[in-house]
Parts: C-alpha cells; sequence; structure tokens
C-alpha cells in the first residue's frame, strides 16, 4: 500500500498552523519533511492501518522512523489495503472483518475504514 503525497503538502501545513492573526505555530521538522516528500509516493505501515491517517515505514535520507501523516496531506492512495477491514476502538487492533472483530469478538466497537 502506497500513499502519494500532495504536491502542496508544505503550502497547506503552513496554513493550518498559522492563526488569525497570522502569527505561525508550526514545527522546523515538519516543514523539512513535508517539503523532502511532497509529490512522492510513501509505503505505508500496514500493520497499523487507521481511518484518516498513515502510518509511513522509514525513508532513507529523511525519517529513522514511521511517521504518521494525516489524510489532509495525502492526495492518492495506491492499493488500498483498508477495505473490508475495520479498527476496533475496544482492543485498538484491525480486524479483518467489519461485523465482527477478528481480535476481541465485539461488534459494537468497529471502526470500519
Amino acid at each position: 500500500m502506497l500513499i502519494k503525497i500532495k504536491q502542496d503538502a508544505l503550502s497547506i501545513y503552513v496554513r493550518d498552523h498559522t492563526d488569525y492573526h497570522g502569527d505561525y505555530h508550526g514545527h522546523d521538522w515538519w516543514e523539512s519533511f513535508l517539503k523532502q516528500v511532497s509529490g512522492k509516493e510513501l509505503k505505508v505501515d500496514q500493520e497499523n492501518l487507521f481511518k484518516h491517517e498513515f502510518d509511513v515505514l522509514p525513508i532513507s535520507g529523511v525519517s529513522d522512523a514511521t511517521i504518521r501523516i494525516l489524510d489532509d496531506y495525502v492526495d492518492m492512495i495506491i492499493d488500498d489495503q483498508r477495505i473490508g477491514k475495520a479498527r476496533c476502538e475496544l482492543c485498538n487492533s484491525v480486524s479483518l472483518d467489519t461485523q465482527l472483530c477478528s481480535h476481541c469478538g465485539r461488534s459494537d466497537y468497529l471502526d470500519v475504514f
């Protein structure tokens, strides 16, 4: 599974972290990261899936750790592996079923992707 980062991801970040007075409250690290990955396809950690965000695997020369990217910065999802799955809010696992959690067996805590 891959996500393609929006070409204007850095601009979106700056806009979202500037208050109505025009004061910027963003972080240099995120600016640098988004500048480096804008317009690129990144591999998603498929073991830890979410509805509106993605954990991207470490990127050579950019980051040594998994980084969570919000859906706001994603242009496209390639080969979406979330289809037919859900996140269980009770056991905090990815269920392979959308009706009954494949980990804890509960149905009332599933949030379908």
